[in-house]
């Protein structure tokens, strides 16, 4: 899966999804460049930063998110601003509501390929691994 639908998933289903690394992905669907004017209920419901704004952070899902491990990983570099725009949109939804998830920012020589991706997850899956055991 690519980070958007994977992220997507962990969110639409905490219950089946407890780990969720997510590098390099969009998480916002709305800006005019993606879907144009078009929404339906199928693009709402595919667009974390569009139902999770809607979300009551006292529902059940919102404590769940916070108990789970999803990790959203983006660089600086070249190709990634757009989906760095997104997560920062993401994590101002989130933290509105209090819910805490790791959102792990890289620097600006980290670009949108598959050698960081390679680096990245050299990093963060021991962590899953460690997290998925305790």
């Amino acid at each position: 899966l690519g980070a958007s639908h994977a992220a997507n998933l962990a969110f639409r289903y905490p219950y089946l999804f407890d780990q969720c690394l997510a590098l390099s992905g969009l998480y916002d669907f709305e800006p005019a460049w993606y879907y144009d004017a078009y929404r339906d209920e199928f693009s709402y419901n595919n667009n974390p930063c569009a139902y999770l704004s809607n979300l009551d952070p006292n529902h059940p899902y919102a404590h769940k998110y916070s108990e789970n491990q999803i990790i959203i990983c983006c660089g600086q570099g070249n190709w990634e601003q757009e989906g760095l725009e997104t997560v920062h949109r993401l994590k101002q939804i989130l933290d509105s509501k209090n819910i805490h998830i790791w959102i792990d920012i890289w620097g600006q020589d980290v670009y949108h390929d598959w050698p960081w991706w390679e680096t990245q997850l050299k990093y963060f899956i021991p962590k899953m691994i460690e997290w998925a055991y305790k």
